[in-house]
């Protein structure tokens, strides 16, 4: 027999059907596997329909092991709905996480889909009940929580709330941009167990949003001590601009803005001036302004006493204005313009001289006197009638009734009315 030729071997020819055979392999692998992801998720939900929790998930667990799985949205809407059930029925906090985690991967992927109509399909069927289910869920569980004062259980729940909200609205399930409710929450219980960091992160995302609502103030008010304990003064300026102008009329504002004031006694007058003349009728920066400015004429006897007493008059004339049967404003305006009249009296006896200039500057002196004297008696007659229709008298109202009496009596013996002046002492005499 005829021996056949060999042929030389082509390796080229070899290697090629060799990379065939793999890629075929590959397919055939990824086929399969995908194939096996899809069996599960298929069985998983069947075991749900039949209400077979424990079978269904063991099915998706299954899944999960298959890396294609990652991919699939139906394998994770699915698990969202297990895991969802699972959480209720034994308040697993860590299966409702999974069941979050889930739902946030399912949406991720379904905004993908570039055909709009093909989008969220298994969430639309159930009438996304468990997308929302997995908020409510998580709502409800921090609200309980933060009436059993469990703060920081309360702010995990709510921040899964906000994640959960997240996806509504990239899946347009809901037509709200922002959960203020949740939002809110989720602030307060980080407050409420001192996380002031976290705290701040909620709350510059409401007031980033100027929303005007009464029961957002104490949102501004925080950030505005935050951010003054933290010394950015950036921040602080900008929370405290943003509070004042959605609720101008909130005593809060000022009173802040009182113990915040910096300086020396003059300075700080001029400020607490400011802001008396902003709004005269706010009754906590006028007692601040008065005490400081009337301590300061009086006690420390600055160099521009005289201008003081005039600022002075000019401030507690537009309270009392306001306020006409405050007993105590009238007793203070009282007590102000008694002291001015024995200071313009000392000065008038001061001034000595026989030439032109020293008449004139003596009777000048004496006319403002006299001028003291009436506005300080017509004071205190209003007074003395505000006491007089108190029916009962602490000791410091007595004590204070006698002053205004001295002041009425010191002002009829300059007028030299001796009948008025005794009727008022003898009055004074009376008070036991």
């Amino acid at each position: 027999m005829e021996k056949e030729t060999q042929r030389p071997l082509n390796t080229q020819n070899i290697k090629i059907r060799q990379m065939r055979k793999l890629i075929v392999m590959a397919l055939l692998l990824v086929g399969s596997s995908s194939l096996f992801a899809q069996k599960s998720v298929d069985k998983a939900m069947g075991y749900l329909k039949e209400d077979k929790i424990d079978e269904a998930r063991t099915e998706i667990d299954k899944a999960s092991t298959d890396p294609k799985a990652g991919g699939n949205a139906d394998y994770w809407f699915t698990r969202a709905r297990i895991y969802a059930i699972i959480s209720k029925q034994a308040t697993d906090t860590a299966a409702a996480r999974q069941a979050l985690i889930a739902m946030q991967q399912y949406v991720n992927i379904q905004a993908g889909v570039k055909d709009e109509s093909r989008q969220y399909l298994s969430s639309i069927l159930e009438s996304h009940q468990t997308a929302a289910g997995i908020y409510n869920s998580y709502l409800n569980a921090g609200i309980k929580n933060l009436q059993g004062k469990q703060f920081q259980l309360a702010e995990y729940h709510f921040a899964n709330a906000l994640e959960a909200f997240d996806y509504l609205k990239k899946a347009k399930i809901i037509s709200q941009t922002f959960d203020t409710t949740a939002t809110l929450y989720a602030g307060y219980a980080a407050e409420s167990y001192d996380n002031k960091d976290a705290a701040v992160r909620y709350y510059v995302q409401i007031a980033d949003r100027r929303m005007p609502d009464t029961t957002m103030i104490g949102v501004y008010q925080y950030l505005v001590r935050y951010y003054s304990d933290k010394k950015d003064i950036a921040n602080k300026d900008k929370y405290t601009k943003i509070g004042k102008e959605l609720f101008p009329k909130d005593p809060w504002w000022d009173a802040w803005e009182l113990q915040s004031v910096k300086g020396d006694k003059p300075t700080k007058i001029a400020t607490y001036k400011e802001m008396f003349q902003r709004d005269p009728r706010n009754m906590d920066v006028a007692e601040t302004y008065v005490v400081e400015l009337f301590n300061y004429t009086y006690k420390d006897v600055p160099a521009d006493a005289s201008k003081r007493q005039e600022e002075l008059t000019a401030a507690l004339d537009i309270i009392v204005g306001n306020n006409p049967s405050d007993v105590r404003w009238n007793h203070i305006y009282t007590q102000h313009l008694t002291y001015r009249t024995g200071d313009l009296e000392t000065a008038a006896k001061a001034v000595k001289g026989t030439k032109p200039e020293d008449v004139k500057r003596k009777a000048d002196a004496n006319k403002a006197v006299a001028s003291a004297y009436e506005a300080m008696l017509a004071q205190a007659l209003k007074t003395a009638a505000l006491y007089d229709a108190k029916t009962d008298m602490t000791p410091s109202d007595k004590a204070n009734y006698k002053f205004v009496i001295n002041s009425i009596v010191a002002a009829y013996q300059y007028k030299k009315n001796d009948a008025e002046a005794t009727k008022w002492d003898n009055k004074s005499k009376a008070i036991k």
